[in-house]
């Protein structure tokens, strides 16, 4: 299964203050949508999947002059 992330910069706004869909009752059965800043270095030791993901952001493997990154599921 292909997992795609996106490189982001914020531009404006509130973290949170969205309104689409997964903000609404009918998405509740998905779990919860909660954006948060943190460091990047704190990455690593977060819950993230794929695990490898953190690791190579704040391994600073990911920015606009490399090639997209494969990075395999866990289990």
């Amino acid at each position: 299964m292909a997992n795609h992330f996106f490189l982001a910069h914020l531009v404006a706004g509130e973290i949170g203050a969205g309104s689409g869909p997964e903000y609404t009752p009918a998405y509740a059965h998905r779990g919860r949508y909660t954006p948060l800043w943190v460091s990047i270095a704190a990455l690593p030791d977060l819950d993230m999947r794929p695990a490898a993901l953190g690791h190579a952001l704040a391994a600073g493997l990911l920015d606009t002059d490399r090639p997209p990154l494969a990075l395999d599921d866990e289990p």
